[in-house]
């Protein structure tokens, strides 16, 4: 099972090869590029999980997530000056 840390090291690494992929070769405005790839990643990991039902990828990032305390984060991490 993923740790936090781990989920938030594959987001980042993640962001930074679409944003370069949509730099180097789709060339989109970049909110607009990495939304697209975003939705298109969201994509792939519904197929896997459709093609290979053992691959319980939702659970345990719901289960990470689930850990998270949203309010103590967004008011205290993101929001505090």
């Amino acid at each position: 099972m993923l740790s936090a840390f781990d989920l938030i090291a594959v987001l980042l690494v993640l962001t930074a090869a679409f944003g370069w992929i949509n730099h180097r070769i789709v060339r989109l405005p970049h909110t607009i590029g990495l939304l697209v790839m975003g939705l298109g990643a969201s994509l792939v990991l519904i197929g896997v999980e459709l093609a290979f039902p053992s691959v319980l990828l939702y659970e345990d990032l719901a289960g990470i997530i689930r850990q998270i305390d949203f309010q103590a984060t967004v008011l205290n991490g993101m929001l505090v000056t």
